[in-house]
């Protein structure tokens, strides 16, 4: 088992911090110089109290030896490295319940980094990003079908920050492997030209 030991700066593991540990450390000081939206100090919050008891704890007890296991619960915050799988598991196990019963496909869409700026200062620009996402297929699709009217089925998430936690906004959509005619019917397209 790994041991972790607090040192001065308050990280448990100081050559490889969790993002809850980089929080703990930073965080009181980040509020006073940046502005923070509530669902991201009420997610942080969350994340920071985390298997700390305050959220609940379930005691166990066997009835043969009486030895008392402590669980304490987790935060289900998305931002939480222990909790925010979890999170995702489920809201991607909810997803697949609503999608249509057809091949979908995985694409992820990105901008130029000259724009990001923009991205990043104005967050109404998010939603124009991923709209604009939406309207490039309902472009696209229906002329690669040579089918005017065809509509494709569209789930867009989208991922401010690449794995290192820079700031990279990117797309991901979860599209359908072809487009419904006016009439509701599936009309497959398998193979998706890249150009």
């Amino acid at each position: 088992m790994l041991q972790t030991t607090q040192n001065k700066n308050g990280f448990e593991n100081f050559n490889n911090p969790t993002v809850e540990d980089i929080f703990r450390w930073r965080w009181e000081e980040f509020k006073k110089t940046h502005p923070v939206r509530e669902i991201e100090e009420k997610e942080v919050e969350k994340m920071l109290l985390c298997r700390t008891g305050q959220n609940g704890v379930f005691i166990w007890v066997c009835e043969k030896c009486h030895r008392i296991v402590y669980q304490l619960l987790g935060c289900n915050s998305r931002l939480c490295s222990r909790c925010g799988k979890r999170y995702t598991d489920q809201w991607a196990k909810r997803l697949s319940r609503k999608l249509f019963n057809v091949p979908h496909r995985h694409l992820v869409f990105s901008v130029p980094f000259q724009l990001w700026s923009y991205i990043r200062e104005d967050r109404s620009l998010w939603k124009v990003y991923m709209d604009s996402a939406i309207d490039t297929c309902d472009d696209y699709f229906p002329k690669i079908m040579r089918k005017h009217n065809a509509r494709v089925g569209i789930v867009v998430i989208l991922h401010p920050f690449g794995k290192p936690l820079n700031f990279y906004p990117h797309l991901h959509l979860i599209i359908t492997e072809g487009g419904f005619d006016g009439k509701g019917n599936f009309i497959p397209k398998k193979f998706i030209p890249a150009d």
